[in-house]
């Protein structure tokens, strides 16, 4: 996970998803949430209008899971968007948000 010089915008990332600190510390050694954590610190230095997220709160804890909402929320209110699946029930409030059902 290296981080070089003038990496301040991958240091905001990591800060923004609690992972401070953990710049010099290889992939395989983090644990399966904190990977997770570190695919949405991708997200937030690459930045893209859609986002595309596929079960984004297995292996993470409720912090993990408010964290995550929190980003996505963000994303929204800056005008992106989010599709996303997920067996978890949401919490999300804001205007736009439409939720599709596809179980029986």
């Amino acid at each position: 996970m290296r981080a070089g010089a003038g990496s301040e915008h991958l240091l905001q990332a990591l800060e923004q998803v609690q992972l401070s600190g953990f710049e010099d510390n290889p992939v395989q050694s983090l644990s399966a949430g904190q990977e997770r954590r570190l695919s949405l610190a991708r997200l937030l230095v690459a930045p893209c209008w859609l986002w595309v997220l596929d079960e984004p709160f297995t292996a993470l804890d409720r912090s993990g899971v408010a964290l995550v909402q929190n980003l996505m929320l963000q994303q929204i209110a800056q005008g992106g968007a989010v599709i996303m699946t997920s067996h978890h029930d949401l919490s999300l409030h804001f205007p736009s948000i439409q939720y599709i059902s596809l179980s029986s």
